[in-house]
């Protein structure tokens, strides 16, 4: 593959660090990738990214609970702020007041979100956090009637 850049010459395998600062904390991770040795532009895989903004996320859940943070990770969800305040029963604005830091982020909300990057981590089934936040958000549709209590002798 030719570098998209300088068009010069072929890309090879090779490794370039990924750098990211987020809350005034800097973050760091060697990747593979495609380089091209001419000009040193690189290419890294689209799902090495997303790696590399879940574990920076996952880093971030730690807190302090910032609201640079909280945007971050939700952002490494994949997450709109809509769906966000939803999830936690709240504004988009308060979100977006929390992100910008205009009000100080909910430690609460700030938690929940931690839980869902948790969740994404360890690639958990279905029933996540944030299965379990939209159906408490939409009462009506948690089941109800008959549960399975498995083998219980």
């Amino acid at each position: 593959m030719r570098c998209p850049t300088c068009r010069e010459s072929e890309l090879q395998d090779g490794t370039t660090q990924l750098e990211t600062t987020v809350a005034e904390q800097q973050f760091s991770a060697q990747a593979s990738a495609l380089v091209c040795l001419k000009c040193g532009e690189y290419l890294v895989d689209g799902r090495v990214m997303e790696r590399f903004e879940l574990e920076v996320a996952w880093k971030l859940a730690f807190g302090p609970p910032a609201g640079e943070s909280f945007r971050f990770m939700r952002k490494a969800l994949g997450l709109k702020a809509e769906t966000v305040a939803d999830l936690l029963q709240t504004t988009p604005e308060t979100v977006s007041r929390w992100e910008t830091g205009k009000i100080r982020t909910d430690a609460k909300a700030f938690a929940l979100m931690a839980m869902m990057i948790l969740d994404r981590r360890r690639g958990r089934g279905w029933k996540t956090t944030q299965n379990y936040l939209a159906e408490l958000a939409n009462p009506g549709s948690q089941r109800q009637g008959q549960v399975d209590l498995g083998h219980v002798a």
